[in-house]
């Protein structure tokens, strides 16, 4: 539903209030953040979880399994971290049945 004129210009007058009251705050509201977000969570998220698999080696190389475990802990939360908040578009759906009026027999 499109806003009325009086609607959209008390909008603009709130926005404008607001760049003047707190331009910091506006710059980083107007800004796009998710994909930059998202791009820089999944980089620390392969960072984190290549230094994991590093110390994963290194635990088996020299034979200390608590080296091992620990990089394989630190392989596991940046998989969890990187992906908690992806949106998968291939998910679970609810599907609903629609009813039919008449006899339910």
């Amino acid at each position: 539903m499109p806003l009325s004129e009086f609607e959209q210009r008390e909008l603009d007058s709130i926005a404008q209030g607001l760049e003047q009251d707190d331009p910091r705050l506006a710059a980083l509201l107007n800004r796009n953040t998710p994909p930059s977000s998202l791009r820089t969570r999944l980089g620390r998220g392969l960072v984190f979880f290549m230094a994991g698999l590093c110390v994963l080696a290194l635990g088996l190389v020299v034979r200390a399994p608590l080296i091992g475990v620990t990089g394989f802990a630190v392989m596991s939360v940046a998989a969890y971290w990187t992906t908690k908040d992806l949106r998968w578009p291939f998910g679970r759906t609810k599907r609903q049945v629609p009813q039919l009026e008449g006899n339910n027999e």
